[in-house]
């Protein structure tokens, strides 16, 4: 079965500089007042969901208006604050200028919890499509530009690959021949963080899959497909000079061209997207009716 996200939750540090109080302040009402997260999974981090957050904003507005703190955690506890949908999204911008902020200060720690938070309440496409790309293009942009950014861009690529690693191993899928997804880098293609993505994002529908990494030989693409025999190969290419059209028309089974790098060549029946959620889409439909390979 696949996971579905779950309810929207935060980290610690987000929660508590988003309400202006410190970590330990949090800590000591969870302690002393029993307001704090509303769930807890063994050995994961504390997490907040959004009622959570609305209940310890009400608890600091009633302290400032002069009430004791424990009566202030009573009253919060008792008092039923629904939260819409809406309240969550928007606090994205907030959230997505945190994991920028994270990154340019190279807060690793930060990083990963703001980018499991992230893919745990969201999902891997919501998450890349809405948080990630624009954080991403942003930085990449500049570093273009301005050199001394180059390490933030680094940093940032490998917290979001770290993360995505993180959620394909909560959700692993049990690889068989004929039945799986085989993920290829044309050998030219370095860039590798929205194969990571796709992935990810099919791990989480139970999709198996198997990625090769970054700049894969055109040979040996080729010796996995015959090894794996997958439902479909996905052929990446950011950039149209690292498309290996050979490579493309090469392959046996059912193709999908991935990335900008694939505008404007055809290799009928292949199919070609630069969509992720569409992407998605093609994979897990070719995998739930693969082809016969003899």
């Amino acid at each position: 079965m696949s996971r579905q996200p779950t309810k929207a939750s935060w980290p610690t540090g987000w929660v508590a500089r988003h309400l202006g109080i410190s970590p330990i302040t949090l800590r000591t009402w969870e302690t002393r007042y029993g307001i704090g997260p509303t769930a807890r999974e063994e050995g994961r981090h504390r997490r907040y969901t959004a009622q959570d957050v609305e209940r310890l904003r009400l608890m600091r507005r009633l302290i400032a208006e002069g009430a004791r703190p424990r009566e202030a955690a009573r009253l919060a506890l008792v008092r039923v604050l629904p939260v819409d949908d809406h309240v969550a999204d928007a606090d994205t911008a907030e959230l997505t200028a945190s994991l920028g902020e994270a990154a340019e200060h190279l807060h690793l720690d930060s990083m990963a919890d703001l980018l499991d938070a992230f893919i745990e309440s969201r999902g891997v496409v919501a998450t890349w499509c809405d948080v990630l790309r624009p954080v991403v293009r942003s930085v990449g942009d500049r570093s273009v530009h301005d050199e001394t950014c180059r390490d933030v861009e680094w940093a940032l690529a490998g917290a979001i690959a770290a993360a995505l690693d993180r959620s394909m191993r909560a959700n692993q899928v049990h690889v068989e021949s004929g039945r799986a997804a085989l993920l290829v880098c044309c050998p030219e293609e370095r860039h590798t963080l929205p194969l990571r993505v796709l992935a990810a994002a099919l791990h989480e529908r139970s999709v198996p899959t198997v990625f090769l990494g970054e700049m894969v030989p055109a040979q040996t693409a080729l010796a996995a497909e015959r090894r794996l025999r997958p439902a479909v190969v996905v052929l990446w290419a950011l950039r149209q000079e690292n498309a290996a059209h050979t490579l493309a028309r090469g392959l046996h089974g059912p193709v999908v061209l991935a990335g900008s790098g694939w505008d404007g060549f055809t290799a009928p029946p292949a199919r070609a997207t630069d969509d992720l959620e569409h992407a998605v889409h093609l994979v897990e439909t070719l995998v739930a009716t693969p082809a016969d390979r003899e």
